[in-house]
This record gives C-alpha cells, structure tokens and sequence, in this order.
C-alpha cells in the first residue's frame, strides 16, 4: 500500500525549495552583475616610432578602458587619443579607429568614444605625413 503524504511538511518542502531556487537566482544575477560591473578605468597605450631617418617622429594611441562584459564579449571604452608623441607636426593627419568609430583630424585627435567594443577587434591610431609615409598602432580588445 501507498503511505499517506504528511500535510504538514509540504509546505515546509515548497517554501524550501522556494528559498532554495531564490538564493540560486540571486547568486546568479550577483555573479552576473559582478562580471559586468566596470572596475576603475585604465589607460592603455601603445607608440610605434621612432622611425629610422626621422628623429622622434612616432605614432602614439592613448586609450581609457573601462570594464569588461564578459557575457557580451565587449570591453567599455572611453577617451582615446592619437598624438605624434614628441615630434608634433600641426600638419600631420592622425586618425584613430575601432569597431564602430572612425575619427582624423590634423595633428592630434582626442575624442570621448564612450562605446562597448567587441572582443577580438583593435583601437587604432595612424598618422600620415604629407609625403604620404604612414604609422600605425594599435591597442588588442581581449575580453576572456
């Protein structure tokens, strides 16, 4: 024969397992959070130079990086500078590139990109000399 089920103690069992299952979500959306959670920002940077032939004439790439989201695969940026480092020709075009943004200007380039960029891609800084002889740098985008 079947036993009787206690009554008693299918309340208890339904708000166990109710509390079971909340503390499990809550862990997750906790270890979620954390993993997305932007730490203090870090400045990366990354020069190519100086060129033989030329005396300090180099490419520099400035770049402020935020927190990483490991669920999206994305790392935030912030500011991002391409400068000449000392050798500063006002008519140098620089230009700096990642995924998604594209920016140039004559001879320093400064901008607050303020994006998610995706793992796997580059932040770049280039600078053209009116002769046509070009630099590049460029920063990784590695998010584990």
């Amino acid at each position: 024969m079947f036993a009787k089920r206690d009554e008693k103690n299918r309340p208890r069992r339904t708000l166990g397992t109710a509390i079971k299952v909340t503390a499990a979500t809550a862990a997750m959306v906790g270890a979620s959070l954390f993993a997305t959670a932007a730490p203090a920002s870090a400045t990366e940077g990354s020069c190519k130079g100086p060129f033989w032939g030329w005396f300090q004439q180099n490419v520099c790439l400035v770049a402020d990086m935020g927190g990483k989201n490991v669920a999206a695969r994305s790392q935030w940026v912030g500011r991002v500078e391409g400068n000449q480092g000392s050798y500063a020709d006002p008519n140098v075009k620089m230009e700096i590139w990642g995924d998604g943004f594209y920016y140039a200007n004559k001879g320093v380039v400064a901008v607050n990109v303020n994006k998610w960029v995706r793992d796997g891609t580059n932040i770049c800084a280039a600078e053209t000399e009116p002769s046509g002889w070009r630099q590049i740098t460029c920063i990784a985008i590695h998010v584990p």
